[in-house]
């Protein structure tokens, strides 16, 4: 019973939610345990990528539309290098990381607390699009990373949008 009263404001959530002109909808992945709001159906994302640490899948999903870009990652750590790391030292290569991907040059870090999970906002320029200013919260839950991006063209235009996909975030643990 108490499952099915978790479940129903999800099912009962408007079919959109309107915001500066755009449709925004809940989606949810059990597999992630996270949900979020987005303007758009989003597409699957998946990757795999070599550390210290061995061998790290990637999957998530992302949204592009017109002059907004959304993607929501997560990746499971190895539970021996959650137990010899901090939670600090985590975010701290998980930062370093995403900043060589992403060919970004740091324009600020903050710590972030997300539903009492340690993690970092970051904002960056993209060098390789011409400088576009990204975003990205890195929260940490147990031996899984979570990783949010948004981008804009127009900063200013999309503040809003940024805002509300980020405070939409929210994650659950087994």
């Amino acid at each position: 019973m108490v499952f099915c009263l978790l479940a129903v404001p999800l099912w009962l959530a408007p079919p959109a939610l309107h915001a500066e002109g755009v449709a925004w909808r809940p989606y949810e992945s059990p597999s992630g345990r996270f949900r979020v709001l987005l303007p758009a159906s989003p597409l699957p994302t998946s990757g795999v990528f070599e550390t210290r640490a061995g061998s790290i899948r990637e999957l998530g999903v992302e949204v592009e539309t017109a002059g907004l870009s959304l993607k929501i990652e997560h990746h499971d750590l190895p539970r021996l290098a959650c137990l010899f790391l901090s939670d600090e030292r985590i975010l701290d290569f998980a930062a370093s990381g995403l900043l060589d991907d992403r060919h970004g040059r740091l324009e600020s870090a903050e710590p972030a607390l997300v539903q009492g999970h340690p993690g970092r906002t970051l904002r960056y320029s993209r060098t390789d699009l011409g400088n576009r200013l990204e975003q990205a919260r890195l929260v940490l839950v147990g031996n899984r990373l979570y990783i949010v991006l948004a981008r804009a063209d127009n900063a200013s235009d999309s503040r809003a949008q940024i805002a509300r996909f980020f405070n939409s975030f929210e994650i659950w643990e087994d």
